[in-house]
C-alpha cells in the first residue's frame, strides 16, 4: 500500500500546524554562491525554512559550485528516478531557464512528464519556448510585493491575514521580482493570486494529466504550482541580490509553507465512506460532502464514490477483492457518520474485512464503534441527538491539538451549533479498552476521540484486531429522527476543522513516538 509506516519519522511544528518531514529537491543553479555569505548560495534562505519545518532538502552542489555543470541541467533515466522517488521538487528562481528546456534535448517533456508534485517558483522556466505552461514568451520584472487573493478559501491562504479588498503584502519590495509578461489567467490551471497592480498571476495550480493551456505542447505529468517568489532579475547595487534569494515576508512564508504542505498532500489517497443521504440545503449534494471538500481544498485525493442506491453506500455489504484492494491502497480510510452501521458492521464477516483493511481507518460514527457493531469501545449506549458542541484534549501537546486554541482546562468549542440539525451523537463511555483516549466531553468524560494500535484487541473479549491504526473521531451531525436527510452533515468549526486535518496528517503518517505500543 501508499503508506510508509516507518520508526524514523519526524515531528515538526509547522506554524499553526505540523506535518511529517518530507524529502524535498530544490532545483538551483546556485549562481551568486558566496555572494551573500561565504561558502553559501544565494537561494540558502528558503533551504534553512524548509529544513526547519523537518524537511529533508535535497539540494545538489550546495557547496561545491561549479558554473556549467549543475546537476539537473541535464537529466537521465537515474535522474529522473531520482525526481520521481522525491516527496516534492521545488524549482529555485534561481536557475537558468534556457538550460532546463532545451527542446533538442527533450527536457521540456522530461520535467513537465514527472509525476511527483513540483512548486516553480520561477516566472521564467512557465513561460512558452521553456516549459510552457503560459502562452506567453516574455517576462516583467517589478518591485512588487502586494497579492491579491482570487481564492480566499484555498489551503494555500489558511490563517494568513488578508485585508478588506482581498491584499496580502507577501514579499519584499526592496528587490525585484519577475511575472510573466500578459499572464492573467492559468489556462486550464486555477489562479489563486495576481499581482495586485495589474492581474498578472502570481499563483496558480494544474493537476495531474491537465493540459497547461488549449493550444500549448504540455501536459502535467504530476500537480503543479507556480508561486512567484524569490528575488528576480537585475538587483544590483545598491539593492543587489542574487537570483532566486529569500524575499518573503511573514505572510508570505505563511502562504509558501501553506503552499509545501498542500503540495505534499497531492497524490495522497483518502477513500471516503458514505451512504451519501441527501441534504435539505441541496438535494443534489450529499450531507456529508463538506468533509469531502475540506480535504479535497487540503490537496488530498478522495475517493467519494456513490452507492447505485440513494441511501445505500458503495462500500456496503459484501465487498469483492478489487474493492478491498483500493481499501488496502489507500492512504487513509475514513467512514463518515452517514455511514449505515448495518451495512458496514452487521456481521463477522463484515468486521473482518475492516478489520483486515492494511490502512489507516479514521471512523467519524458513535454507533459504529459500539460493542454491536465493529467492537471498538466496550458500550452500546448512546447520547443521542444532544446538542452538545465542546472537547477536552486529554493530552494538549498531542499532534492533533497543534495550533488549536484551548482553555485553561484545555478545552475548546469544536462543533458549530448551527448546522443542520445542531444534533450529534456521542456514546456512554470513558474506557477505550487497549486504545489511548485523546479527547472527551468535558462534562462527562466520556470519549470524543480515541485510537487503537495494529495488532492489538480493541478491548478484552472483543476479538477484533484491526490490522493498522484505527482512531475514533466523533463527527458530523445526527439526522432528525425519523427523517432521511442530513445525516453526518460537516459540523466542525474553525478549532474543529483543525483538529481534524491533524488527525489525518497524523494518520497517513504518524510519528513513532505517538503511537499507541502494541501489546
Amino acid at each position: 500500500m501508499c503508506r510508509r509506516l516507518v520508526l524514523s519519522l519526524v515531528l515538526a511544528l509547522l506554524l499553526a500546524s505540523w506535518v511529517q518531514g518530507a524529502s524535498i529537491i530544490w532545483v538551483s543553479d546556485n549562481k551568486g554562491f558566496g555572494s551573500v555569505e561565504p561558502n553559501i548560495p544565494g537561494d540558502q534562505g528558503w533551504v534553512n525554512l524548509l529544513t526547519a519545518q523537518g524537511h529533508a532538502v535535497i539540494y545538489k552542489n550546495q557547496h561545491e559550485y561549479i558554473d556549467g555543470q549543475q546537476y539537473w541541467r541535464t537529466l537521465d533515466p537515474n535522474k529522473i528516478a531520482e525526481l520521481e522517488a522525491a516527496d516534492l521538487i521545488i524549482l529555485s528562481r534561481n536557475a537558468d531557464s534556457g538550460s532546463y528546456s532545451t527542446a533538442a534535448d527533450n527536457e521540456p517533456n522530461q520535467w513537465n512528464a514527472v509525476t511527483t508534485p513540483l512548486i516553480s517558483l520561477s516566472a521564467h522556466m512557465s513561460r512558452t519556448g521553456k516549459w510552457g505552461w503560459f502562452s506567453s514568451t516574455g517576462t516583467v520584472k517589478a518591485k512588487e510585493g502586494k497579492l491579491k487573493v482570487v481564492d480566499p478559501a484555498h489551503a494555500v491562504f489558511a490563517g494568513v491575514a488578508i485585508d478588506p479588498n482581498g491584499m496580502v503584502d507577501a514579499m519584499n519590495t526592496q528587490y525585484y521580482i519577475d511575472w510573466v509578461t500578459g499572464a492573467t489567467n492559468a489556462g486550464n490551471g486555477k489562479v489563486l493570486a495576481t499581482r495586485a497592480s495589474d492581474g498578472l498571476v502570481s499563483i496558480a495550480t494544474w493537476e495531474a494529466g491537465q493540459k497547461f493551456f488549449e493550444g500549448g505542447l504540455y501536459t502535467a505529468g504530476g500537480p503543479r504550482m507556480l508561486f512567484v517568489a524569490g528575488t528576480g532579475s537585475s538587483n544590483n547595487a545598491p539593492n543587489y541580490s542574487p537570483d532566486g534569494a529569500y524575499n518573503l515576508t511573514t505572510a508570505g512564508e505563511k502562504m509558501f509553507l501553506n503552499a509545501v504542505n498542500f503540495m505534499l498532500n497531492r497524490g495522497r489517497s483518502i477513500v471516503f465512506v458514505s451512504s451519501m443521504h441527501a441534504s435539505t440545503a441541496d438535494a443534489n449534494v450529499p450531507s456529508d460532502r463538506g468533509f469531502v471538500d475540506l480535504l479535497r481544498a487540503a490537496g488530498y485525493d478522495v475517493d467519494y464514490t456513490a452507492g447505485s442506491v440513494a441511501g445505500t453506500g458503495y462500500w456496503e455489504g459484501t465487498l469483492d477483492p478489487n474493492k478491498i484492494a483500493v481499501l488496502d491502497e489507500a492512504d487513509l480510510i475514513i467512514i463518515g457518520r452517514d455511514c449505515n452501521s448495518s451495512g458496514v458492521a452487521n456481521s463477522d464477516a463484515q468486521r473482518a474485512v475492516w478489520n483486515n483493511a492494511k490502512t489507516p481507518i479514521v471512523l467519524m460514527s458513535s454507533y459504529i464503534a459500539a460493542n454491536n457493531r465493529f467492537k471498538w469501545l466496550n458500550s452500546s449506549s448512546q447520547d443521542a441527538r444532544k446538542a452538545y458542541y465542546d472537547l477536552k484534549a486529554v493530552d494538549p501537546n498531542h499532534p492533533l491539538f497543534a495550533g488549536v486554541t484551548l482553555d485553561p482546562n484545555n478545552a475548546t468549542q469544536w462543533y458549530d451549533p448551527n448546522v443542520a440539525s445542531g444534533y450529534a451523537s456521542f456514546i456512554n463511555t470513558a474506557d477505550a479498552g487497549s486504545g489511548k483516549v485523546l479527547a472527551v466531553r468535558p462534562d462527562n468524560g466520556n470519549v470524543l476521540i480515541a485510537e487503537w494500535s495494529a495488532g492489538q484487541e480493541t478491548y478484552a473479549g472483543s476479538g477484533q484486531i484491526p490490522a493498522d491504526v484505527r482512531m475514533l473521531f466523533n463527527a458530523g451531525t445526527q439526522e432528525i429522527s425519523g427523517q432521511k436527510t442530513n445525516w453526518g452533515v460537516m459540523n466542525l468549526n474553525a478549532e474543529g476543522r483543525k483538529i481534524f486535518l491533524n488527525a489525518v496528517t497524523y494518520l497517513i503518517a504518524p510519528p513513532a513516538e505517538e503511537l499507541p505500543a502494541a501489546k
